[in-house]
């Protein structure tokens, strides 16, 4: 609700099945309720995400992957850990994002 996601980006049917989730229910017993409660989730998380952090985990790991596979092609089977590491990740976007060449 501080970062104006609650009531500007996410629809009102979303906002009211939450409320009303929340109100009535300790616990989710239908299927159905679940799914759409957990889409809602994932759309909050999408909202909630920082540019900076869209960019590092669309540029930045996918660049990793990129050179994680080069690197193992090359006969180095360690740099295959480089595609989940984060913190490569993240100076590989910051590196594309400033015009440098990762």
């Amino acid at each position: 609700m501080r970062a104006g996601v609650w009531f500007r980006r996410l629809p009102q049917i979303d906002r009211v099945l939450v409320d009303l989730t929340i109100k009535l229910t300790e616990t989710v017993r239908s299927i159905m309720l679940a799914k759409s409660l957990l889409s809602i989730v994932k759309k909050l998380e999408g909202l909630l995400e920082s540019r900076f952090t869209r960019k590092v985990r669309m540029i930045g790991f996918s660049l990793a992957y990129k050179c994680s596979m080069l690197g193992v092609s090359w006969g180095n089977k360690s740099c295959k850990n480089w595609a989940e590491d984060s913190d490569y990740a993240r100076f590989l976007a910051i590196m594309t994002i400033n015009g440098g060449q990762p």
